[in-house]
């Protein structure tokens, strides 16, 4: 999209702001443009506030060269303007320079108080210091937390606003000066009047805003209005102009007299479009606009970014809300202060003014994710005619079997990821099934039809960890659909509609339920017509090899290959086979292109090898969440389809948001070659780590492995079981691979395969330095391994601590009987202690208690500091979290990768003071928070995760060294290894248990 190496932190690469005109628009394509509803029936602007301070620091050389080359032609880039000690104006976004540079970290400045507006003001304050003082060490940074630090050290020097626009070019950029303190400045004999008419002369200012009409008034007879428009900037409605002493709702009811000193005004968006706060939806638009055109002002809306959450309506696609700004057919603001210009750049020149039936300008197919389950519960009757009315191409369904062998539609085989199963009377029925899943579940084929339909869907929420929430006004809408429904409402619409049944678990299925998921899906395709001539198109995806080749004997279908692990490539073996019995593949979006620390570091050639072997290549999963996108699509979710679709030449996309999708196809800006404007060009790989400090890179990473033939190939679907189905009761089913804590580990493994016994090399080393002798220090030895603690347990006199590595909900009591064999104490996962949903402590076990009452002692892990390693219980503090576990819990030591954390903890003075503890070292109580939740946003309920039993701890003992060599060391896959990736049993879930380890000190309370 963009060269990253002509926006170089060097103020002389800020020339290309020069090219760009101030004139009115002219589109990409040259053509005229429908009429907008703006003052001057011109384009809206846009104003980049900052530059591109959505991703680099806000005001500095890399963000106004960003925005100068991905924005119109005609962008305006925005500089709140401070004024230093000598008079200097510079362009930082805060009065307090600690909110946007490094000063605060810099030992040679130092904080002042002064009253700004009134208020007693702490910080660092530009009329302290000189140009000269502040250039010689501070530079610019990320401002906003939630935005990527990666360019702090990028050099990026304060500019002023001569540095921002030269006179060397022949056309200086549009420049809009924001003074919003003046009142401040003149009390530290600072002119922000003189410093604006001295610049004037030199500086083509297109655009002076205020929120202090004082100010304006003063200018107002200095300036040429047809040069330099005067705009009165409005603030929150109950806050008060310090010059008028007027709150800003009561100047907003005198447009007339603001058009006495200001040709426009600048107003907080939701001054346009009010959002209810209790549920997020738009409410009707104000007459504001409206209002304020027939006086003669422009409107300019503010306070537009990609990385906040907007009103539900949007659907969080950024392009909506501008579209609701610049097309509803009743209005056009006459700009927006965007902190990503990029964005209402392609609002404004590329979807303005189209439909959804617009004509398609490329021919990717758009493939819904459980239907529109961006906008509702998945996979029902709300997601799905959501989705056709958004305009998608193929209709996807997951197909689930009930226990009665009705194939449904759901996202997943546990009804506890999308129903309220679990707040339901069928919460008893959960088990844990390591052959599908990892952890307790409740599975549909354990409930008949007519109790799965009485279900509840509940919205899915990818990014709740990060309390970014979809609508929550649609849990518990809408119905799940059978499949000979889905195939009904598909059929309804429109003949150019396809369908897509996805079959997973067909293997453990059919052995272990008596179920042919395949079978039934192929009856009911045929009952539906869809075997029949002129019947919408069916594809058919799995995971499994051979479920598709099933259905390659059965009917004429395009079968659907999904590679579901993240891959770098394909050997030629690999494609080969999959050309036996798939048409097309799936991929994930890192197979095309690789992130780490979500920035792009590669591109792979994954889809032009599959292509040209006449595979088609569909991606997945699109969404329009800005969480959802590596930083390369600047927060942008048509940046990334657009490069996904022009640059790695994908044929479908796969989305939960397919009016996304289908709106970027028919957008104004594609196929115009050469006259692609820059915000439609595919992003080029690689661009934003040239400009990043070597030391903030983010890690390199060995590129993944390519997808092998091993991989792929599989043996046939078994028969049907000539056993009953299991029944329904709670549990670990028999016959799944080995459980938590249970079997191969890599003791066994290096003493079978390696020839090397590393229980007898720590054995031998801790003698050898005297760890053996009375008075050395203690020493622990923890493995998930029962043989190997038992192995010490013959050899010498230490501290074994067993661990158990899967989170659990107790231990039955002949579980503690065998621990109590070779193991002093446990090691245990928080959750355990404390089971969390979406990060909220939703219940305490007795798990400590009763492993203390057997004399084993009870050390948790793992203890961080940083905030998102804790449950909003403990308040996003580590001592919190500390003193729950010790003073509720009663455990008696503390793994942690901040000892000086726990170290202290212990130490603080107000421990142990009975009735005269403080509140803020009492534990916290379990489920506070939740009794004053909403209960439409409690998080959802979870079955207890299981406890630990005997044959989870039971194994059988070390194996004797091998007589064979170790194996060589090349790539490949070893025999009697478990199964790789998309091979054999695919859903069997992979337990990675420890090495030993060797504690040779414990944090003990």
């Amino acid at each position: 999209m963009w060269n990253s190496r002509a926006i170089l932190c060097l103020l002389s690469l800020l020339h290309s702001l020069l090219l760009h005109s101030v004139l009115p628009l002219v589109s990409a394509q040259g053509s005229k443009t429908t009429p907008w509803n703006t003052l001057s029936g011109s384009p809206p602007l846009v104003i980049a506030r900052g530059g591109f301070s959505g991703i680099y620091p806000d005001s500095s050389d890399l963000a106004y060269s960003l925005a100068a080359q991905t924005s119109l032609a005609n962008v305006i880039v925005w500089c709140d303007v401070q004024l230093t000690k000598d008079r200097e104006g510079i362009c930082i976004p805060s009065i307090k320079l600690e909110n946007a540079t490094d000063i605060g970290h810099i030992s040679k400045y130092k904080s002042k108080t002064y009253s700004v507006n009134g208020v007693q003001t702490s910080g660092y304050f530009s009329v302290d210091y000189t140009l000269k003082e502040l250039l010689s060490n501070v530079i610019l940074i990320q401002r906003d937390y939630t935005r990527t630090n990666k360019f702090d050290r990028s050099n990026c020097r304060i500019l002023t606003v001569n540095d921002l626009v030269r006179t060397e070019a022949p056309n200086p950029p549009g420049l809009w000066l924001n003074i919003q303190h003046d009142a401040f400045y003149a009390q530290h004999n600072l002119s922000m009047k003189n410093f604006v008419l001295i610049v004037s002369r030199t500086v083509n200012v297109s655009y002076i805003s205020s929120p202090e009409a004082s100010f304006l008034r003063s200018l107002r007879a200095h300036v040429n209005p047809s040069i330099t428009k005067l705009v009165f900037r409005f603030l929150e409605k109950d806050k008060v102009d310090p010059s008028t002493n007027q709150t800003y709702g009561s100047l907003l009811k005198n447009l007339t007299s603001i058009k006495t000193f200001a040709s426009g005004i600048l107003v907080p968006k939701e001054y346009i479009w009010p959002v209810d706060p209790s549920s997020l939806y738009i409410l009707p638009h104000t007459s504001l606009v409206s209002d304020a055109h027939k006086v003669g002002l422009e409107v300019f809306a503010s306070d537009f970014m990609n990385d906040l959450s907007i009103s539900y309506n949007y659907s969080y696609d950024p392009v909506a809300e501008y579209l609701n700004f610049i097309d509803n057919g009743n209005f056009s603001v006459d700009g927006v202060l965007s902190d990503f210009p990029l964005t209402p750049s392609e609002a404004i020149d590329c979807f303005a003014h189209i439909g959804l039936n617009a004509p398609k300008k490329v021919n990717t197919l758009v493939i819904s994710k459980y239907g529109a389950s961006g906008d509702y519960p998945p996979c029902t009757d709300l997601a799905y005619e959501k989705a056709i009315s958004d305009g998608v191409d193929v209709l996807d369904c997951p197909v689930q079997m009930s226990k009665d062998g009705i194939p449904f539609c759901l996202s997943s085989i546990d009804l506890i990821e999308s129903t309220n199963v679990a707040q339901s009377s069928f919460s008893r029925l959960g088990k844990t099934i390591p052959e599908i899943k990892s952890g307790n579940g409740i599975f549909t084929f354990d409930l008949a039809w007519d109790n799965i339909k009485s279900l509840s869907p509940l919205m899915l929420n990818p990014h709740s960890i990060n309390s970014l929430y979809r609508n929550p006004e649609y849990n518990k809408k809408g119905q799940f659909l059978t499949l000979s429904d889905f195939l009904n409402l598909t059929k309804t619409h429109t003949s150019t509609l396809n369908v897509m049944i996805i079959i997973e678990n067909a293997a453990y299925l059919a052995r272990k339920q008596n179920l042919s998921v395949t079978d039934a899906v192929i009856d009911t395709l045929s009952k539906s017509g869809y075997d029949k001539p002129g019947a919408p198109k069916v594809m058919i995806q799995s995971t499994n090899s051979s479920v598709l080749l099933k259905f390659k004997e059965k009917a004429k279908y395009e079968l659907v290959y999904k590679i579901d692990e993240i891959v770098g490539g394909a050997v030629d073996s690999a494609i080969s086979d999959i050309k036996r019995f798939a048409h097309s593949v799936v991929v994930k979006k890192e197979s095309v292109y690789p992130v780490s620390e979500l920035f792009v570091i590669a591109s792979t050639k994954i889809v032009s090898k599959f292509k040209s072997s006449n595979l088609s290549v569909y991606v997945e999963t699109f969404s329009n969440e800005f969480l959802s996108q590596a930083w390369d699509f600047m927060s942008d979710a048509y940046v990334e389809i657009n490069t996904f679709v022009q640059d790695a030449a994908i044929d479908g996309v796969i989305t939960d948001f397919p009016k996304t999708a289908n709106r970027y196809r028919r957008n104004k800006c594609l196929n115009l070659g050469d006259k692609t404007p820059m915000y439609m060009e595919p992003v080029q790989v690689g661009d934003l780590l040239q400009v990043m400090d070597k030391s903030l890179l983010p890690p390199a990473q060995a590129p993944a492995p390519p997808l092998t033939e091993d991989e792929v190939t599989e043996p046939p679907l078994p028969p049907l079981s000539k056993i009953a189905p299991s029944s329904p009761i709670s549990g670990t089913e028999a016959g799944a691979p080995p459980p938590r804590n249970a079997q191969a580990k890599n003791a066994a493994y290096l003493a079978r395969k390696q020839n090397l016994s590393v229980t007898d090399a720590v054995i031998d080393t801790l003698s050898k330095s005297g760890y053996d002798k009375p008075g050395a220090p203690k020493v622990m030895i923890q493995s998930t391994n029962s043989s190997v603690l038992l192995k010490f347990k013959e050899k010498a006199k230490y501290e074994l601590v067993y661990k158990i590595d899967e989170i659990v909900g107790g231990a039955v009591d002949s579980a503690i009987s065998d621990i109590k064999r070779f193991a002093h104490s446990v090691v245990v996962k928080k959750e355990s202690v404390y089971p969390v949903s979406e990060l909220f402590v939703i219940a305490s076990t007795k798990i400590v208690s009763k492993f203390k009452s057997s004399n084993l002692s009870v050390y948790v892990e793992t203890f961080s500091n940083e905030f998102l390693s804790q449950a909003w219980d403990f308040m996003s503090d580590a001592y919190v979290e500390i003193n729950t576990f010790v003073q509720d819990a009663a455990i008696d030591g503390v793994i942690t990768d901040f000892p000086k954390t726990a170290n202290r903890y212990r130490r603080n003075k107000c421990l142990n003071l009975g009735d005269k503890t403080p509140m803020y070292m009492e534990p916290v109580q379990v489920g506070d928070l939740l009794q004053v939740m909403d209960k439409s946003l409690l998080p959802p309920a979870q079955a207890p995760a299981p406890p630990l039993t005997e044959d989870e701890v039971t194994e059988p003992p070390l194996p004797p060294l091998s007589k064979i060599a170790p194996s060589s060391p090349i790539s490949g896959t070893e025999a009697g290894a478990p199964p790789p990736r998309n091979a054999q049993a695919k859903v069997t879930v992979c337990i990675f248990l420890s090495t030993l380890t060797l504690l040779v000190a414990s944090l003990l309370l």
